[in-house]
């Protein structure tokens, strides 16, 4: 497996840096070929399962405030840059969104490759078909998280040929170059429609795909294209599959981190993955806004367990799904609910939406206290999923994507504001920086077009 990895390594410079394009292969490398390399290299948590393609968006976000010096302290530049929504992100450096992104494609791309040259059988053919499934699993999902920060968005017609490089070969020499909007989703689901068919109900554990987590990413993009029926329909099966949310009764609030660490028990979660560590949005620096903690009931759990309060000023997260220092990013059962139950409220059904998220909110908050969800309209119960929605899935790396989803209606949209140094930085509903350049790294010897900032 070590020489798997270094051939991995290796491969992957060549992809990713135009200064290793002019190097022959070397031929002594062992490449993988079985069934059992297949899946050893799927098993490598430290690349199937981390640098999820988050970071970015969650950085630019509305989740946290930070203080002045805070801004002025953190060491990487790009931080600071995502923060304040410049124009330039990452001057001449590189991104870990991006090349843990395709890092992650590249190992997908090698094992697809290596399948076409083992025979399907009778005996190997439940194993080779989950193979193949988790790798076009594992590289839709990183198109779509690219696509979420790098592309433009399926409705948004003026910008349609800014979508993402869809590489789909291994081969080191193959240049970048954008495909559409539309490609960059057409594939996605394809892929993701395949992966459906092939994986098993449940998978060899939540570091690895099978078919509930399809369906679940399924459901995000879905809401992304705004088919509320389609999202409905993904949802619906995976809070129909063999997954139960999780009592925050049974958490322990006094324990530094209350949920499971790494996932390790946790019900809900579908498939585990982390972003990449960022010092803004760490408890060092990030404050939860009394405004948004104050829309917590007593009497709702994650009142407690998602946030410490020791300082009134300073209230922080700790309610990550990682169970420790890490954020979660991955796909989860609690999403499933809050996606259905927003999708039965755009399509009129409301008491039917309500009902499943009164179900979500049951399991959230004190077993002595009652949960009550008022009468509403279309109009108050769409913005009453989609507040619990945000309540429920901070620093997910989610609300990036449904930033830029509900901007895309006037009801919904949301204006971005901070203020650093005396200076106040707006960010408008639909603006293109919700749209991230492209590492200048990247841009070296390939095709691909810059979105204009």
């Amino acid at each position: 497996m070590k020489t798997f990895l270094l051939f991995l390594c290796s491969m992957f410079l060549l992809a990713c840096n135009p200064d290793y394009l002019d190097l022959k292969r070397d031929k002594s490398q062992t490449v993988p070929t079985t069934l059992d390399d297949f899946d050893g290299l799927l098993g490598n948590s430290m690349t199937m399962n981390q640098s999820s393609g988050h970071t970015l968006g969650m950085i630019s976000g509305d989740e946290y405030e930070v203080h002045d010096a805070s801004v002025g302290l953190v060491s990487r530049d790009f931080e600071r840059a995502a923060f304040l929504w410049q124009p330039d992100i990452f001057g001449n450096a590189e991104s870990e969104d991006w090349n843990g992104a395709y890092r992650r494609i590249l190992y997908c791309n090698i094992i697809l490759e290596g399948l076409q040259k083992v025979a399907r059988n009778e005996t190997n053919k439940v194993r080779y078909d989950r193979i193949k499934g988790e790798c076009l699993f594992q590289r839709s999902l990183m198109f779509f998280n690219l696509a979420m920060q790098f592309a433009a968005l399926p409705a948004d017609k003026q910008r349609s040929i800014y979508g993402i490089p869809l590489r789909t070969e291994s081969d080191p020499e193959q240049k970048n170059a954008r495909n559409t909007v539309q490609e960059t989703y057409d594939r996605i689901i394809a892929d993701l429609l395949e992966a459906e068919s092939l994986l098993p109900q449940e998978g060899l554990s939540i570091y690895r795909a099978d078919k509930v987590a399809v369906q679940a990413l399924l459901a995000r993009v879905y809401l992304v294209l705004e088919d509320y029926n389609s999202a409905s329909a993904y949802s619906m099966k995976t809070i129909q599959a063999d997954h139960t949310l999780l009592n925050y009764n049974s958490l322990d609030p006094n324990l530094n981190f209350p949920f499971p660490s790494y996932g390790s028990g946790n019900t809900e979660i579908l498939f585990y993955d982390m972003p990449d560590y960022a010092e803004l949005i760490s408890e060092t620096y990030a404050k939860i806004p009394d405004v948004f903690y104050n829309l917590y009931d007593q009497n709702d759990l994650r009142k407690t367990l998602f946030f410490r309060s020791e300082d009134p000023e300073k209230i922080t997260f700790r309610g990550t799904y990682g169970g420790n220092y890490v954020d979660f990013s991955g796909l989860s059962l609690d999403e499933s609910y809050l996606t259905l139950a927003e999708c039965l409220v755009r399509q009129g059904e409301i008491n039917q939406g309500m009902s499943y998220l009164k179900r979500l909110l049951t399991s959230r908050f004190k077993r002595e206290s009652a949960v009550s969800i008022p009468v509403l309209n279309q109009e108050e119960a769409l913005k009453f999923v989609l507040n619990e929605r945000k309540k429920e899935l901070l620093f997910r790396g989610v609300r990036w994507m449904d930033l830029r989803r509900l901007n895309l209606s006037k009801e919904t949209a949301i204006v971005l504001h901070r203020n650093y140094e005396g200076k106040e930085y707006i960010l408008n509903p639909n603006d293109v920086r919700y749209i991230f350049p492209i590492p200048q790294s990247v841009m070296l010897n390939s095709d691909v077009i810059q979105i204009p900032r």
